[in-house]
């Protein structure tokens, strides 16, 4: 990851890598073995919303901005997609919030930029 980072030109670039590691870590312990029932109770995992309602679940994630970007549509906010596991993403859109702007790993475009939507 250090050489990768190297070749793209990032300063501090074992300080980065930790930065990088340490985001995933706290990703991956989101999705530990606490949804182990839950994936087996479809109900609880597959949930339809629309996307002003998946905006207010998960507000530091810019949904219909993305859904825009990759589709190349003007999609309604009335418009309706399934949620999987709506608790995790309420957990990764706090961690979203929590990881400092100036992050390697953050992406902002598809992010909301300000503390509390």
């Amino acid at each position: 990851m250090e050489r990768l980072l190297s070749l793209l030109g990032a300063d501090s670039v074992h300080q980065k890598a930790q930065e990088i590691l340490q985001l995933e870590r706290r990703l991956a312990n989101i999705t530990v073995s606490e949804y182990d029932d839950l994936r087996r109770d479809v109900s609880a995992m597959y949930n339809k919303v629309t996307l002003g309602q998946l905006q207010k679940i998960t507000p530091h994630l810019r949904w219909k901005w993305l859904l825009d970007q990759i589709f190349q549509e003007d999609f309604s906010e009335d418009e309706e997609v399934v949620l999987l596991a709506t608790d995790y993403m309420r957990q990764v859109s706090q961690l979203i919030r929590s990881t400092p702007h100036s992050h390697p790993g953050r992406q902002e475009g598809a992010l909301n930029r300000s503390p509390d939507p």
